[in-house]
C-alpha cells in the first residue's frame, strides 16, 4: 500500500510530498527514520488538522542543528530538524494526510539561528 507524507526540511526550506511504502511496524519505523535522518521521533497532535500528526526529531536541538521552523498548527515551540506530517487511520495506523500540501506549506514559518 502506497501512502503520502509531507517532509518538512528546514535546511532546504521545503515541504514536499514523499511516497511511503513500508507496511509492517518495523519497516514503517525504519522508513520514517530514513526520511527524517534521525534515530528518535516524537509524534505531536496538531490543531485544526483532523487526525494528522507531525513526527519530530527528538534530538533535533542536540545535533547542533542550525535550521528551524515553526508550525502555526502546533504550539509556539520552534522545531529543530526535519519533521514528517502524516495522517492517521481510526485504528492509529499511518495514512496519507487529510490536510492538503499547500495548506501545510502555508502554516510553516522558516527560521535559522545566526
Amino acid at each position: 500500500m502506497t501512502r503520502t507524507a509531507y517532509l518538512i526540511d528546514p535546511w532546504t526550506r521545503t515541504v514536499q510530498a514523499v511516497e511511503r511504502t513500508a507496511v509492517d511496524a518495523s519497516g514503517v519505523l525504519r522508513e520514517i527514520h530514513s526520511l527524517m535522518h534521525c534515530d528518535y521521533i516524537q509524534a505531536v497532535r496538531l490543531h485544526n488538522a483532523g487526525s494528522d500528526v507531525m513526527y519530530l526529531d527528538e534530538d533535533g536541538y542536540v545535533k547542533n542543528a542550525q535550521a528551524f521552523f515553526h508550525c502555526r498548527l502546533w504550539s509556539d515551540q520552534t522545531v529543530a530538524g526535519r519533521a514528517l506530517w502524516v495522517g492517521k487511520t481510526v485504528d492509529g495506523d499511518d495514512a496519507s494526510p487529510s490536510t492538503p500540501l499547500d495548506d501545510v506549506r502555508a502554516h510553516i514559518v522558516w527560521g535559522v539561528l545566526a
